[in-house]
């Protein structure tokens, strides 16, 4: 029998009744038991128009001998049963059966991700999902449940931005700086760094400085100065091209400073190929938004949705 953990919410109608029913129509389905439900929590909207009602939120666990494609096929079938239309994204919804883990599955196929892509940032994912599943291990990450919402919950409120375009990484954060209030870090030149290895473009002391200037922007005391601040960088991105170009040189310097640097709470991965997953995994990345081929007006509002959903 596998494990599935399975994420439920509505904001139509009768919202308990319908999520209620949710869990008894997945009891009933063959080959599935559920084996706990959490309490419905009340939520915000996020990405819906002002003034759409909010949400009820839960999550149930379930055992199940059905395989995690088929077991989307039957959620899809319980939510027409309740009501459901697909018509856009971000529109009000009878009823939501989202598929976020299945035992430690990575999949990704146009029909199923797994985990669910955006289940490690969402408070009201994480917050009904550790009420019953807190052990449950994100494979894509390597952390439980509930140090996924232990982060959420303690982590400084600042974002970084990374990929493999520098230009694309600070129109981003920018655009979304201005819209959120939120505080841009950024620095002259700094497309410069992604210069490649041997360019003679950047000197090893302008490196340098550019490290300490990136490490001292996402530093505990600048971040704890400015509030809540988004980046138009990943200080491991400036590390790694810095290494890339001076192999070797900046060891003791990274071991003096790496201590003062803030991780950030949620990394925008914007533009990258899915292998940088297992990058990230042993890095020890937490919460990581994938923004791969969206235009630059669907980043925005994918990131600033997340930022919402963190809150």
């Amino acid at each position: 029998m596998a494990s599935a953990l399975v994420g439920l919410g509505s904001n139509l109608g009768d919202r308990v009744a319908t999520l209620d029913r949710a869990i008894q129509l997945l009891g009933a389905a063959e080959q599935i038991r559920v084996v706990k439900s959490s309490r419905w929590i009340g939520t915000r909207p996020i990405g819906l128009a002002k003034g759409a009602a909010g949400f009820l939120n839960g999550a149930a666990l379930l055992e199940t001998m059905l395989p995690p494609e088929v077991l989307l096929v039957e959620l899809q079938s319980i939510e027409k049963q309740l009501g459901r239309q697909r018509i856009d994204r971000w529109e009000p919804r009878t009823i939501d059966l989202d598929l976020l883990l299945y035992d430690d599955l990575i999949v990704h196929t146009p029909a199923l991700e797994l985990p669910h892509p955006r289940m490690s940032f969402r408070r009201f994912v994480l917050a009904p999902a550790a009420e019953i599943a807190g052990s449950m291990i994100h494979p894509g990450i390597g952390w439980t449940i509930d140090r996924l919402l232990a982060h959420l919950n303690s982590a400084f409120p600042y974002i970084a931005t990374s990929g493999p375009h520098q230009s694309d990484n600070r129109h981003l954060a920018a655009a979304v700086s201005a819209k959120s209030g939120w505080k841009l870090l950024d620095f002259p030149d700094a497309d410069t760094l992604l210069a490649p290895a041997g360019s003679t473009s950047l000197t090893q002391a302008r490196a340098i400085e550019f490290l300490r200037w990136a490490a001292a922007l996402v530093s505990g005391e600048h971040l704890a100065s400015v509030g809540r601040a988004i980046s138009s960088f990943w200080i491991d991105d400036v590390l790694s091209a810095a290494n890339a170009l001076f192999p070797g040189e900046f060891e003791q310097i990274w071991t003096n400073i790496e201590p003062l640097i803030v991780p950030p709470k949620l990394l925008v991965d914007y533009g990258s190929p899915m292998g940088r997953s297992e990058q990230f995994r042993q890095r020890g990345v937490g919460p990581v938004l994938r923004l791969a081929g969206v235009d630059p007006a669907t980043a925005e509002i994918e990131l600033l949705a997340a930022m919402e959903a963190m809150q």
